[in-house]
């Protein structure tokens, strides 16, 4: 009799186990959910200038960026594609030879005056729209 009561709490403890298991595998695989962001992805449009380094956010999610410094002006300013996924903006500079290079920021403030983000190296940016 001894011999069974053991052989069904080994069998209790497999499965529980196996549940343990199947539940972490299960809740693994859920993905993590985009934040809702608590500001209008709309208020990106238009031109944004921070000291010398001029942005324009433009619909169908192109965009232009200029530094005066360089004695650029805005018709020649390096093009861009852009995308805003939660808090999450993503710039794709489009280069002279046809090469793309994506750049990560996470949206700390947008509002109809004031564009303020960081990127992964810690390093903000604060831009204050000039015009659209």
């Amino acid at each position: 009799m001894h011999k069974i009561h053991e052989m069904k709490m080994k069998d209790i403890l497999r499965n529980a186990a196996c549940a343990v298991f199947a539940l972490a595998v299960l809740v693994g695989c859920i993905p993590d959910p985009v934040l809702e962001p608590d500001f209008s992805v709309d208020d990106i449009y238009g031109k944004w200038c921070s000291g010398t380094v001029y942005y324009r956010y433009d619909y169908g999610y192109q965009g232009v960026t200029w530094d005066t410094a360089d004695d650029m002006s805005e018709y020649d300013g390096q093009l861009f594609t852009w995308e805003i996924v939660g808090y999450d903006m993503t710039h794709i500079h489009i280069m002279e030879m046809g090469a793309s290079v994506p750049k990560t920021y996470v949206i700390d403030e947008l509002t109809p005056s004031v564009l303020r983000y960081h990127d992964a190296y810690g390093k903000s940016y604060l831009f204050y729209k000039v015009g659209y």
